[in-house]
């Protein structure tokens, strides 16, 4: 179990955030969030789930480390052509990102506020599901207090891949939540590639209607200060199709997790014990 008392003032930075600022839409899901991880605690490597990995340093405030340097080709995907969506230093860069207006497909970004969005219905909810069997806590923090991220309806076939590129230019911190729904019979190719941030927090949540179609590669390296923890987390409907390829090189420490629900199966399941039960 997490030790609920250790880095509290985590937490309490965590409410506070929350408190000052303006998050429209997704106010309600940040408070369901931030009151989960009071509930479930920081994780602590004396915990089983972490105890092969020391989380400390991703619940300081410090960036212990040297100058950026040798990061300008951090892309490795850069001769593919590919639809562009760029965060520098933590933060959406619509001068380096590409335009989509063309495209069959819906974006916008987390730090845009509001009182209506499409994605309110959706953020938060594969985090917390997935927060069962094993309690995820960076994940819940971070659907309480990212900064930025992308919120991509998809509806269509996308003709180039998408690529969420980081750039990094000082040494930061960069809490990144994305928010993906693929509409019936639609496909997208993700490609994800960049430094982001010294620190990094990272939640991907999927949505795939039926016979949608999902294919992601990632590539970390090359950021050798890099402290990361990413998560994600996709309800795939009957017959979509979930891919996902992550390479990683360098960085102190990356803890990637990825959590799967199969919509369909478990409909199956309550059907079939509904029918036990009925005879």
């Amino acid at each position: 179990m997490a030790l609920k008392q250790q880095n509290y003032d985590l937490i309490a930075s965590a409410k506070s955030q929350l408190s000052n600022a303006n998050i429209g839409w997704s106010h309600k899901a940040r408070e369901s969030a931030l009151s989960r991880l009071i509930n479930i605690g920081l994780p602590s490597h004396r915990d089983e789930y972490w105890k092969y990995t020391d989380p400390a340093e991703l619940l300081t405030e410090s960036l212990n480390v040297s100058s950026v340097e040798g990061l300008e080709h951090a892309n490795v995907f850069s001769e593919i052509e590919v639809l562009k969506i760029v965060f520098c230093d933590g933060v959406f860069s619509p001068e380096l990102s590409d335009d989509f207006s063309s495209e069959n497909m819906s974006i916008s970004k987390l730090s845009d506020t509001g009182h209506l969005h499409w994605a309110q219905n959706y953020y938060g909810d594969l985090e917390k599901q997935g927060q069962s069997p094993v309690s995820r806590p960076l994940a819940a923090l971070n659907t309480a207090t990212a900064t930025d991220g992308v919120l991509l309806h998809v509806k269509g076939k996308i003709r180039k891949p998408v690529l969420i590129l980081g750039l990094q230019n000082t040494p930061c911190e960069a809490v990144l939540h994305h928010v993906i729904k693929v509409d019936k019979d639609c496909s997208l190719t993700l490609l994800e590639s960049g430094p982001f941030a010294t620190k990094l927090n990272t939640v991907m949540e999927v949505f795939l209607e039926q016979g949608a179609d999902f294919e992601h590669v990632r590539t970390q390296g090359r950021d050798h200060n890099r402290w990361a923890a990413t998560h994600i987390f996709s309800d795939i409907q009957e017959n979509a199709k979930f891919k996902s390829f992550t390479l990683t090189a360098n960085g102190i420490l990356t803890r990637n997790e990825c959590v799967l629900t199969l919509s369909e199966k478990k409909n199956q399941e309550i059907k079939n014990s509904t029918r036990e039960k009925a005879r």
